[in-house]
């Protein structure tokens, strides 16, 4: 998500607890969900709400995950949300911090 307008404009990052690195918001979705579903993984973990915009879908692939095996493999989806203005996000589930707009 980048929210702003030219120097102002900000991206939205969570510290993951697991390995304590900056991350893009979201996460897996859980069987039967839709991938607009997991707008759920970016409300959890940020407090964001983003189910009433527009997202841009920026590509599909299968990712190198280290949670890969020989039966299952990692297939994301990158989408971009453009919003007007920063907005408050909120560390939760498995974001270590959220820290707001960076």
């Amino acid at each position: 998500m980048v929210a702003g307008t030219g120097q102002d404009r900000r991206a939205l990052l969570i510290t993951r607890d697991d390995i304590h690195v900056e991350a893009i918001p979201g996460g897996m979705v859980d069987p039967g969900e839709t991938v607009p579903a997991a707008l759920r993984e970016l409300r959890e973990e940020t407090g964001v709400d983003l189910s009433d915009h527009r997202r841009v879908i920026l590509g599909r692939d299968v990712v190198d995950d280290w949670r890969n095996s020989d039966h299952a493999w990692i297939a994301s989806t990158s989408a971009l949300y453009l919003l007007p203005a920063p907005g408050t996000a909120v560390a939760a589930d498995d974001a270590l911090d959220a820290g707001g707009f960076r």
